[in-house]
């Protein structure tokens, strides 16, 4: 499953976002409360890391898009591997920070290159966990695709979840709060359980 994550990153963006959107699981609502949605400005700046099995470069860089309003940061991911630098491929999104508790997240709502928010299937929230050791060192997590497929088949959080393997879609339809109770509720690292990649400030 992480092989597949990653080239939601890193290969051409449009044909491997399409097709691939279905691994990754999407909310219709953010984690936290609107009290929760405060902006993390240690987060605004430039990054260089690694993400997927493979240690595979990355540049993560984050701007305060909208000052006037305050309500997301602009992010553009950028891979690069030395044999084909010209074919590491960009990823664009908008992200909103909640804080639960001691735990921090990440709602991540991708765009086109154009800089449009996404619709059909991947449209809605990607749900990661952050965590930065310090201002200069930033882990990013993966919420575990199989505990919410677990949660929606038991009943203990709403969603909707269809077909199998690369066809497999999984969507939480849970409110915001029910969702934030949903993930209080669980062990923390068990939940999200994946690394995307370790990335150190650069500017």
């Amino acid at each position: 499953m992480h092989a597949k994550r990653k080239h939601l990153l890193i290969g051409p963006i449009l044909a491997c976002v399409v097709f691939l959107s279905a691994c990754i699981p999407t909310s219709e609502n953010p984690i936290g409360s609107p009290q929760q949605l405060e902006l993390d400005e240690r987060l605004l700046g430039s990054w260089q890391g690694f993400f997927g099995d493979d240690d595979e470069t990355a540049f993560l860089h984050i701007v305060n898009f909208d000052e006037e309003t305050q309500s997301a940061y602009r992010a553009i991911m950028i891979g690069y591997d030395e044999d084909t630098p010209k074919d590491g491929g960009i990823a664009r999104f908008d992200i909103t920070t909640a804080k639960v508790d001691d735990n921090t997240f990440l709602n991540v709502r991708w765009l086109t290159d154009d800089n449009e928010t996404i619709l059909g299937e991947m449209a809605g929230f990607y749900l990661i966990r952050y965590a930065m050791t310090d201002e200069e060192s930033l882990e990013l997590r993966w919420i575990s695709e199989d505990k919410l497929q677990e949660a929606v088949e038991n009943g203990s959080l709403k969603g909707q979840s269809s077909g199998s393997g690369f066809t497999r879609t999984l969507r939480v339809t849970a409110t915001s709060e029910e969702l934030t109770a949903f993930i209080r509720s669980q062990p923390i690292d068990e939940l999200f359980d994946e690394t995307i990649g370790g990335f150190k400030r650069i500017f």
